[in-house]
């Protein structure tokens, strides 16, 4: 959908980045990623908690045709999550460098409010 799209390509970011700042545009999308990578997390959390549940049912599994079910249960799930945390890293390392090619641009944006909160 739309989040997976914006978190894992550029997707014509390039045209707001420019320069040291954006106005509401600009804060509107830092958020809409900060947004994103919380909702990730939060997901992540979620997932752990069933691959541990799912963890601990394997190992009180009886038969080895539960211990399998379990098992193929686990792998998808790992999968997305391990996707889901590469989005989240992805995304927080782009917003970093944005921060500091900001800050970089001029003392001007070094000083402004945006800067102050993305970092």
């Amino acid at each position: 959908g739309r989040r997976g799209a914006r978190a894992g390509g550029e997707g014509g970011r390039e045209k707001r980045r420019g320069g040291g700042g954006g106005g509401g545009e600009f804060m509107q999308e830092f958020f809409g990623d900060v947004e994103i990578v919380k909702s990730n997390i939060v997901s992540i959390k979620n997932s752990t908690r069933k691959i541990a549940e799912i963890n601990q049912n394997v190992l009180q599994a009886t038969t080895s045709d539960r211990e399998t079910d379990f098992s193929l249960e686990l792998e998808p799930l790992i999968k997305a999550t391990n996707r889901k945390a590469t989005v989240a890293k992805q995304l927080l390392q782009r917003l970093r460098d944005d921060t500091e090619r900001i800050k970089n641009s001029s003392q001007a944006a070094k000083q402004s409010p945006e800067t102050r909160i993305r970092e």
